[in-house]
């Protein structure tokens, strides 16, 4: 004979505030904002040097009998 369970189904799921306001910088006790911290060099370019470094990984380098003449 088959065990029949029962599940609680519940058709209002819980609500999610949207009236709540979204600070994208957060302010000092002035009002005034706070200021980003610069980025360093890494972070501005490392799109840019990472494929350079890859390309430069995978490229071969010329054969050494060239290399000595």
């Amino acid at each position: 004979m088959p065990t029949v369970i029962m599940v609680p189904y519940q058709l209002n799921g819980p609500s999610v505030s949207l009236k709540k306001r979204i600070v994208a910088r957060p302010a000092t006790a002035d009002g005034e904002e706070v200021p980003e911290p610069e980025k360093t060099f890494l972070q501005k370019y490392w799109q840019y040097l990472v494929p350079i470094v890859l390309v430069m990984l995978l490229t071969g380098g010329g054969s050494e009998e060239k290399a000595k003449q």
